[in-house]
């Protein structure tokens, strides 16, 4: 989560335009708190807090995608490994303050059954999201026959990706496997964030 030698943190607070504050603590953070001098029990959390709204909403929607991408590579391993277990969702709670700068601090992360989830941290690098191609510029390929119309894929790619972020991963893969089954084949843009036809790119297949 927090990446080699904090990269995708600084990332995020890089994309705030340097005003976000992010701070992993609970449960397998290595993050002493104030009080006690220990990690505290509650489940591993990832804290924001921003003095602008606007700085926090682009903190947040890039932890949220960052996140994302830590769980598909955990359920990855736990496929590989034919590993049965429940896989983790993001559960965010949020806490906006009045006054000079309309600050905002919010939190999320994940509670993972007991023994099944390590404290490992992904040291993965957290891409930075490219602009999407103009639509005329994308090459999508020859559809073949039964194909479904552009409309119906951008339709059901939106759809696959309010899945994933509810944590609804079988469901996602079924749109997936759905798609190719009838000649559309999806690529996921990794680190990438906002809605599902900017984080998903697509074309026709045989």
């Amino acid at each position: 989560i927090i990446g080699g030698n904090g990269s995708n943190m600084k990332e995020i607070v890089r994309k705030s335009g340097d005003v976000a504050k992010l701070r992993l603590r609970g449960k397998g953070s290595g993050f002493a708190e104030r009080d006690t001098g220990e990690e505290s029990k509650e489940p591993l959390q990832l804290c924001i807090s921003c003095p602008t709204h606007r700085g926090y909403d682009i903190a947040r929607k890039c932890a949220e995608e960052l996140l994302l991408g830590v769980y598909d590579e955990y359920e990855d391993y736990c496929s590989q490994n034919d590993l049965e277990v429940e896989m983790p969702t993001i559960r965010m709670t949020e806490r906006h303050l009045t006054g000079e700068g309309s600050g905002a601090q919010g939190s999320g992360g994940a509670s993972a059954p007991s023994g099944k989830r390590g404290t490992r941290r992904n040291q993965r690098k957290a891409k930075a999201a490219t602009p999407a191609p103009k639509e005329e510029d994308v090459d999508r390929g020859e559809p073949p026959e039964g194909a479904p119309g552009v409309e119906e894929i951008e339709q059901l790619i939106s759809e696959r990706n309010a899945c994933r972020k509810r944590g609804e991963y079988s469901k996602a893969d079924e749109i997936r496997d759905d798609l190719k089954d009838k000649g559309v084949v999806l690529s996921d843009e990794k680190g990438a964030h906002g809605d599902g036809l900017t984080v998903t790119s697509w074309r026709y297949w045989h």
